[in-house]
This record gives C-alpha cells, structure tokens and sequence, in this order.
C-alpha cells in the first residue's frame, strides 16, 4: 500500500472515478480500465483485428508442415485412431503391471512369513517361575540365600 492510499486524495478520487462512471452510464472499474488504456492503443489493437494475421501463428516452418490436415466439411478427414507407436507404451505398461503385481505378491508372502515365525515364537516361549513385576518385600531372592546345612 503507498503513502497516497492513506490520504483524502484517494477518497477524492474514488468519488471522481464514481461520479465520472455514473455520469456515462458505465461501472467504476470501466472507467478505470479506459483510463489506464489510451483509447490510440484499442484503436490500433481494434484495427489489427479487422485485417487479420499478417502471417502465420505456427512455430512450424511452412515447409516442415504436413498437408494432411482434418477439415471441417467431411471430404479428405483423417481416420480416427490410436498414436502411432502406441502399442509399444502400452506393452511396456503391462510389463510394468507384471513387476508389480509380483512386487505386492513377494511383500504379502513375506510377511505372512514373518507374522507366523513370531507366533510360533511367542508361543514357544520358555517358561520360567521369574516375574520381574514381583516385589521383594525385605526378603532376600532364593538365589541369593545362604545354603544351610540340614
């Protein structure tokens, strides 16, 4: 935002703009729009128009272009069809496809792998009389007793 947003003169402005619009007949932002385009410059892009490109819109050199070009009126179209050389992107999709499915396939076999060796694990487990929740009140463990001689 400038320093001339904050001052009267933009209010004063804003006012002109909208007295200026309603006195044509036209929108604020109209008038604003004709004012930062001088009407020479409309005129000149108006009178462009009227004749037409000068030359062609195409990059492509005149003697690069093809002449089988679709028409409007149905004499001389091109058949529709699939890209030349199409067949080749889509025999290298369904190759990629393969891979991938056997990618899923490898990753879904290892870890059902997996998920058993750790059940069979777990259930396997050795079982011991030892609790490391278990709390020694005073008591010194068992394997730490002195033998006594009976």
């Amino acid at each position: 935002m400038s320093r001339r947003d904050l001052t009267c003169e933009t209010a004063q402005d804003k006012f002109d703009v909208e007295a200026e619009a309603k006195r044509r007949g036209i929108e604020p932002y109209q008038l604003r729009a004709a004012q930062a385009v001088g009407d020479q410059l409309i005129r000149d892009i108006v009178a462009d128009a009227r004749n037409g490109i000068s030359q062609s819109a195409s990059l492509i050199p005149d003697r690069q272009r093809s002449n089988d070009r679709p028409r409007a009126s149905g004499g001389g179209s091109v058949p529709l069809g699939p890209p030349p050389g199409i067949e080749h992107i889509d025999r290298m999709v369904a190759h990629q496809d393969r891979i991938d499915r056997a990618a899923a396939a490898r990753v879904r076999i290892e870890t059902a792998l997996v998920e058993t060796m750790m059940e069979e694990k777990i259930q396997n487990r050795a079982k011991t009389g030892y609790d490391h929740l278990q709390r020694y009140d005073n008591e010194t463990p068992s394997c730490h007793r002195e033998k006594s001689d009976d």
